[in-house]
């Protein structure tokens, strides 16, 4: 555990940094340290947003995150998967990605050109490695107003600040059958990608600045449990093997958990007092949301839950293309012996959607990451305005995917994050798995350590 989540996982407070400077006895000498601890906050909200507040917020947050385009094509094909698995040593696979990741982008690579840029301003430096597309993710570029973040960058390097990325993440594994075949407490090498690039991140930015930088990612499956119809057990899984992989690899320096649950607490709010704003907003979710007004919200955040949830119970027995139907398609374009089936699971993801609503809006109402995270550098799985887009491995989200290797070799540059539907059916995916039967990784060639 980091001294961010021991600090974190009590209490209540915005977490607050400051530079000290202590005395090593044994060397007899000075140095400098980072100390975290939890500052006074103004005392949360308990009042219910305005209809009108919530409507809006919905609106800006389906727009930037939601499709509202359902699929209307064909099943696609079933993945040809070898029965046939390889097994691997875990911990070579990943020594060798993270060697080559460290290799490529920082020390011989990337990291290494860029400090030599820029007239040796760290700021314009750690800007061009953020959008860096392959290091960093290069719609940074766009959404970020260049002049504005590179100004509060300067101020946090003036004062010596040790730079805190903050976003939520890393739920638990997608039950989505047309992305993942795995359980929803399994971790695979998608997320250890993840990981690993953006310790890599962090040790590039300290080529550049020597205070350092780390990741502090708020896992927000416990608080989309219920929505996405996942069971808690499978949540506190898939937190402990991320933990112990962070631990295993040794990246504690720059990566630490907290659960959303935990940032509520630290907002000030208790099981009580969260619930009733909760309900509060619900009721203003639900009537907006059965709205015409709001259908494309609605339709939007339907597919939404379609793709996302956990429907593996009601669709277990059908096809392969009937599951396709089920969760993909237009009402129009259903066939008639699956309407009613189709009726279900749309009725179940509205219950679905109003929940994940719900919930997203009292976070935004409630302030619980402005709040909780004053100072530190907000940072988006889903690329927005004036929020730091991290590293992308291929199209889609590690927790949405699998681990995918492109080559016989694990390197920095073989490694996406794939979904099942996305494997190349007209060759064999070899699974490879680690030593304790777990699943790592797809190929199309079998590895070689």
């Amino acid at each position: 555990m980091t001294s961010i989540e021991s600090l974190l996982t009590t209490g209540s407070g915005a977490l607050q940094s400051k530079l000290e400077t202590a005395f090593d006895t044994q060397a007899g000498l000075f140095f400098e340290r980072w100390v975290h601890g939890l500052g006074i906050m103004s005392e949360c909200k308990l009042d219910i947003p305005s209809k009108a507040w919530v409507g809006s917020y919905l609106k800006s947050f389906v727009r930037t995150e939601f499709s509202n385009k359902p699929k209307n094509t064909p099943a696609p094909s079933r993945p040809n998967i070898s029965d046939q698995p390889q097994i691997i040593s875990r911990n070579q696979a990943v020594l060798d990605y993270i060697k080559s990741c460290e290799e490529r982008f920082v020390f011989d690579g990337v990291a290494t050109a860029i400090a030599r840029e820029n007239g040796g301003d760290p700021a314009e430096q750690i800007y061009s490695l953020l959008i860096h597309p392959e290091l960093g993710n290069r719609k940074n570029v766009s959404f970020l107003e260049k002049e504005k973040f590179v100004s509060a960058l300067r101020n946090k390097i003036e004062r010596r600040e040790r730079l805190i990325f903050v976003f939520p993440g890393f739920p638990f594994k997608d039950q989505n059958p047309f992305r993942v075949g795995e359980s929803a407490g399994s971790v695979d090498f998608s997320e250890i990608s993840l990981l690993v690039r953006l310790h890599t991140l962090a040790v590039a930015i300290y080529q550049v600045y020597q205070v350092g930088a780390e990741w502090l990612i708020v896992q927000d499956g416990h608080v989309f449990e219920r929505a996405l119809r996942i069971d808690r057990k499978e949540v506190d899984l898939y937190k402990w093997r991320l933990r112990i992989i962070r631990d295993d690899m040794d990246i504690g320096r720059a990566i630490s958990f907290v659960d959303f649950e935990d940032v509520i607490r630290l907002r000030g709010y208790n099981k009580t007092t969260w619930t009733n704003l909760i309900k509060g907003i619900k009721l203003s979710v639900y009537d907006l949301l059965k709205h015409p007004n709001f259908s494309n919200i609605s339709t939007s955040l339907k597919l939404g839950m379609k793709r996302n949830a956990n429907f593996l119970d009601l669709i277990k027995n059908y096809s392969w293309s009937d599951r396709w139907h089920l969760l993909y398609s237009k009402w129009e374009s259903v066939p008639s012996q699956l309407e009613e089936a189709w009726k279900e699971v749309d009725r179940i993801a509205f219950e679905c959607a109003v929940e994940y609503a719900s919930f997203s809006v009292a976070a935004a109402w409630a302030g619980l990451l402005t709040d909780v995270f004053p100072d530190a550098i907000r940072a988006t799985v889903h690329a927005k305005s004036n929020q730091l887009a991290i590293p992308r491995m291929g199209t889609e989200f590690p927790w949405n995917s699998l681990g995918f290797v492109g080559s016989a070799k694990i390197n920095s540059s073989s490694v996406t994050c794939k979904s099942l539907v996305q494997l190349d059916v007209s060759r064999e995916a070899i699974r490879h798995l680690d030593e304790a039967g777990a699943f790592l990784f797809c190929s199309y060639d079998r590895h070689e350590s």
